[in-house]
């Protein structure tokens, strides 16, 4: 979990002054052979 936070901060581009800012964050899944049967959702 602690690594996919850190990359999630690095994703987010953040503005002081204005208060807010954006996130824009794709996850690359690799499977093995293909096999996207056994692949769980809640992994991403």
């Amino acid at each position: 979990f602690y690594l996919h936070s850190r990359l999630l901060e690095r994703a987010a581009k953040m503005n002081d002054e204005l208060g807010a800012g954006s996130l824009t964050a794709l996850p690359v899944i690799e499977t093995q052979a293909g096999d996207v049967s056994a692949y769980i959702p809640t992994n991403v």
